[in-house]
């Protein structure tokens, strides 16, 4: 575990060596699309996320400058 560290998981998934070493079956075709479907959800997340964390700030914006005007 300490020689491939943190991407230990992703090497035993796509290494073909460390597979044969490990004598690990193929990767079938599901998996890839499974894999494909996971990176939109990921995506639409990450979209989601961006909009919120965009919205977030364009508040704590808008906040700074009615605080500065107030100020002066």
């Amino acid at each position: 575990s300490g020689l491939l560290g943190t991407g230990m998981n992703v090497h035993l998934k796509e290494n073909s060596f460390l597979r044969s070493v490990f004598n690990l079956d193929d990767l079938e075709a599901e998996e890839s699309q499974k894999a494909k479907g996971n990176r939109f959800e990921r995506q639409l997340a990450n979209k989601a996320a961006f909009k919120l964390r965009t919205q977030a700030l364009k508040k704590t914006r808008a906040n700074k400058v009615t605080r500065s005007q107030q100020e002066d």
